[in-house]
């Protein structure tokens, strides 16, 4: 009997969270959303199939679902003149690559440069301070986690002076994560830096 309610509870949460990669591939997005004036996002996180999509590019390491997200950041990276940035993604704590086994933000840039190779992309941002999942923290906590996390990575020190980056993540919801890499970048001689993500 166990075994059965068990194997009911998994149908229902693949039904729940899985979803069909052509309804992603298909999801219509006309509209670009702003946020703070320097942060695109594609989607509205609202939406049910690009949540679930996310959730399952996340935390069931769908690799294909990054692809179809990182080509579409690839024709809004165009779209928005952006092709003399460097991709910089959202560096995670080295303990939180070791409990996810990868970056989400690693793929996607990985598969922007692969619809345009000529596309600088560095990871010239590392996290020094490792804090519990954000989506866990409510508005205040996000912004009080996110102080003074980055670090610009010594060896690119000298290559940020008047250079153009653009951060690469996948949701952005209070812009606390992005506003602190963004900072770092800027204090060390950025000329411009803005913000590509999934959805907002």
């Amino acid at each position: 009997m166990n075994r059965i309610c068990i194997t009911q509870v998994l149908k229902f949460l693949i039904n729940l969270f899985w979803i069909d990669e052509d309804q992603i591939i298909n999801f219509e997005h006309p509209e670009t959303f702003f946020k703070k004036d320097w942060i695109i996002s594609l989607y509205k996180y609202k939406d049910k199939t690009i949540k679930t999509a996310i959730w399952q590019m996340k935390y069931r390491s769908n690799r294909h679902i990054s692809k179809i997200f990182g080509q579409k950041m690839a024709e809004k990276l165009v779209k928005n003149k952006l092709e003399n940035y460097t991709l910089v993604p959202i560096p995670i704590h080295w303990r939180r690559r070791l409990e996810r086994g990868f970056n989400q933000s690693d793929w996607l840039c990985l598969e922007i440069i692969k619809v345009f190779p000529k596309i600088k992309f560095k990871k010239v941002l590392k996290r020094v301070i490792y804090s519990k999942k954000q989506s866990w923290n409510n508005k205040l906590m996000r912004l009080k986690n996110t102080h003074s996390v980055f670090k610009i990575k010594n060896k690119f020190k000298k290559e940020i002076i008047g250079n153009n980056f653009l951060l690469i993540d996948d949701v952005v919801t209070t812009g606390a994560t992005l506003k602190e890499a963004r900072q770092e970048l800027l204090i060390h001689g950025a000329s411009s830096v803005r913000a590509l993500t999934i959805a907002c």
